[in-house]
């Protein structure tokens, strides 16, 4: 299959806003890729002055790409008189071009004080207090480079404990979910609404050997913390669990805060990611009027992720 990539160069706090219209008309969600390079000590050191570019994909299998690219440089040009965000670039990719794309770019890299997400198609020796992940990003979100998906990884070591059954809101590669489940956890249900994400988080799954672990699902989740899902042996009203993930944007935290808080027992963790700091009010405003109390933030770049519990007020 050939596929039409769309790119989008963005000032940082353009990005969520940049982010949320291409993924109304790409598919798979979208790529952000952070400005920098691998430093000498295996970290990914971030250029926090360049520009951000946010990439979608369009299957090219009728004329419906051209008529999105005219609704999405629409959207775009108006989201410009607000932001700073530069010109649609675009170009034809066939399938093993992405695939060769990544492979070129993206090598074994400490994304936390112990997560290590190694590429499918490379080997690595983990150090005694290491936890790998193998990655295949596919076309989901989600290689471990972007500063959200670093923190939300920061966040689940402080977190996860063994035992713990975990549930993963926009799973993405299912890196979230992996990383869980390796730091300790008894059970995990990943979720996402997109097909693409399921299957590339399926995949991910299998590789690091963890099908009995963590189950991938398309859906969501409702108000009042139930399962929106259309597969056998979950019901709607699955028991609470210890710990919910969500790496999304403010808006997304926002409109689903009351049932990802729901979803958690007593005391169980949140913890919220790729919130822009200037939106943070938002999606903390939403959480805090549920059953939420805020117990940490992190925030690296304009980046903020929100850790906190439930509790019985409500």
């Amino acid at each position: 299959m050939d596929w039409l990539e769309i790119s989008v160069q963005a000032d940082r706090e353009a990005v969520e806003s940049v982010s949320e219209v291409l993924m109304r008309f790409g598919y798979g969600g979208v790529v952000i890729e952070e400005p920098g390079r691998p430093g000498a000590d295996g970290d990914y050191e971030v250029d926090w002055a360049a520009p951000v570019t946010v990439r979608a994909y369009l299957p090219l299998l009728d004329d419906r790409p051209q008529e999105s690219q005219e609704r999405l440089d629409e959207a775009l040009w108006h989201l410009g008189r607000l932001r700073p965000v530069g010109p649609v670039q675009t170009r034809i990719l066939r399938e093993q071009d992405w695939e060769t794309a990544w492979k070129a770019h993206y090598h074994p890299q400490r994304v936390s004080g112990r997560v290590v997400v190694v590429p499918s198609w490379e080997t690595y020796t983990p150090a005694a207090h290491e936890v790998v992940v193998i990655l295949d990003p596919g076309l989901a979100f989600g290689t471990g480079t972007h500063p959200t998906t670093r923190l939300c990884l920061e966040a689940l070591e402080q977190r996860v404990r063994p035992g713990m059954h975990v549930l993963d809101v926009g799973t993405g590669s299912g890196i979230l979910a992996i990383a869980a489940a390796r730091l300790g956890a008894a059970e995990v249900l990943a979720l996402d609404t997109d097909p693409v994400a399921v299957e590339t988080a399926q995949a991910n799954v299998t590789t690091n050997d963890l099908t009995g672990v963590v189950r991938v699902v398309r859906g969501s989740i409702g108000s009042r913390g139930e399962l929106l899902v259309e597969e056998a042996g979950i019901t709607p009203r699955h028991p609470h669990f210890d710990l919910v993930v969500a790496n999304l944007t403010a808006a997304i935290v926002a409109r689903l805060a009351s049932g990802l808080v729901s979803a958690l027992k007593p005391a169980g963790y949140l913890i919220v990611g790729g919130i822009i700091d200037e939106l943070e009010d938002k999606a903390r405003a939403a959480l805090e009027a549920t059953a939420w109390i805020p117990i940490q933030r992190l925030e690296t770049g304009g980046w903020v992720t929100l850790i906190g519990q439930r509790t019985d007020k409500t």
